[in-house]
């Protein structure tokens, strides 16, 4: 979901995921929360003060950018950017409420990396 732009949007992916299973059909997602390690969210900095200095495509604009919203370098090349979103528990939460008339949660988990929490998984179990 780390590439979806936009609330709105995600909340539409995920209702769209949750259509195309039959009622009791399970939906994993995953949910990147880059920030959480302190190497990626200094690199995540690091791309952002890169594209406010120089524009990555014509029009961008950083207020454009909703809460989460980064831009990050893609490997070791300083001029492509790529769009991720950090996702807050809060945000994970609010999204699973959000389809609560298609799905119900029946596990979150945290996994992934180092720590094991890079990835925040969200299992939905849609309703009958």
């Amino acid at each position: 979901m780390h590439h979806v732009p936009g609330a709105e949007l995600r909340r539409a992916v995920l209702s769209r995921l949750i259509d195309g299973v039959r009622p009791g059909g399970i939906v994993v997602v995953s949910f990147w929360q880059f920030m959480n390690d302190e190497r990626i969210a200094r690199k995540a900095a690091r791309s952002l003060d890169l594209a406010l200095a120089q524009p990555p495509f014509a029009g961008f604009a950083s207020s454009s950018l909703e809460e989460g919203d980064h831009l990050l370098g893609w490997q070791a090349d300083d001029a492509a950017f790529r769009y991720c979103h950090h996702f807050s528990t809060t945000e994970i939460d609010q999204l699973a409420a959000s389809v609560s008339p298609l799905a119900a949660p029946i596990d979150t988990f945290s996994a992934d990396g180092s720590n094991h929490s890079l990835n925040r998984y969200l299992v939905l179990q849609r309703n009958a």
